[in-house]
């Protein structure tokens, strides 16, 4: 099958939170440069979790819908040899419908808790000082609560490359492709910036971020007293399968968004972080297919406001 390609650009981490893959490099604080040899611990643990509550919108077709999103990832890094990182990522999200007088999207609830575990390898080679590669597999497990698991895997992979052009801006494209429910590849993008772009300003796509299991493009205030505040987005895309009732029975649910958000974050010391954040999601979407792949509905849903909290523990 041929892939489908994804125009939009999308952040590293956009499935399974593909971390600070062509960024600083482990155990470093000089973003893109080549590791020094200094001592190293074996391991660096990342535990990060959120909760976020998107509130009531409205769908086109009739009715609407909240969903509140849990989401926690444990990442483990390490590097074995001076050139190269490893990391190694899982992650789970719940997303928490509720839907009301639904008319359309075969006039009833469509979907109800959709789990979503994912698992990303990672291996970052520093080239030189200026070029790292990086790339790794991409597993996913999402289902609605009582589908089949074995109808709700999904796979590939991720490669790309990063430049630094300075101490201050680490540039890098690369490409994923992701198996889909019932469909052909996913082809998309992916972007790794780091910019300083003057003392306490940057944009960055590794940055707090809103979310456990995924990072956004970020433009971050950093005040210098353990406060920075930012502003940020991405593009969202969830395809999972459905349960075997309803109008889809053993089908497959798809939800496509561009959340934007404000975020305000703390340290209380060096290996904990703790984000508030709100915002508005535009652009999104609702489809429902059944097990043969046929559309049974796409609604489109008014923009809807959302309130989170998302905190970060390093070991």
């Amino acid at each position: 099958m041929t892939p489908h390609l994804d125009l939009r650009l999308l952040a590293v981490g956009w499935l399974a939170g593909v971390g600070a893959v062509g960024g600083a490099a482990f155990g470093q604080t000089d973003p893109g440069r080549a590791p020094i040899s200094t001592p190293k611990p074996p391991f660096v643990i990342t535990f990060s979790s959120g909760l976020e509550h998107q509130f009531d919108a409205d769908i086109d077709g009739g009715g609407d819908f909240s969903v509140s999103r849990l989401g926690f990832a444990l990442e483990a890094r390490s590097q074995p040899l001076p050139d190269l990182d490893l990391s190694v990522k899982f992650n789970y999200a719940l997303d928490a419908y509720s839907f009301s007088g639904i008319t359309a999207l075969g006039g009833a609830d469509p979907w109800e808790d959709v789990h979503t575990f994912g698992l990303q390898a990672t291996a970052s080679y520093h080239a030189s000082r200026e070029w790292t590669i990086f790339g790794g597999p991409i597993l996913q497990i999402s289902r609605e609560s009582g589908a089949d698991w074995d109808n709700a895997f999904s796979g590939g992979a991720v490669i790309g490359a990063t430049y630094a052009y300075s101490e201050e801006l680490v540039f890098g494209l690369g490409v994923g492709v992701l198996s889909q429910l019932e469909d052909s590849e996913r082809a998309f993008p992916v972007l790794v910036l780091n910019w300083k772009i003057s003392d306490g300003l940057r944009l960055t796509t590794q940055g707090g971020g809103r979310s456990a299991t995924g990072t956004g493009l970020e433009l971050i205030w950093d005040r210098g007293d353990g406060w920075e505040f930012a502003v940020g987005g991405r593009y969202e895309f969830r395809r999972f399968r459905l349960d075997n009732s309803g109008a889809a029975s053993g089908g497959v649910g798809e939800e496509t968004l561009v959340p934007f958000w404000v975020r305000a974050s703390t340290q209380f010391d060096d290996n904990i972080t703790v984000n508030l954040y709100g915002g508005f999601t535009f652009g999104g979407d609702l489809l429902m297919e059944n097990q043969d792949g046929n559309r049974i509905g796409k609604e489109d849903y008014d923009p809807a406001a959302f309130l989170g909290i998302f905190a970060k523990v390093t070991f």
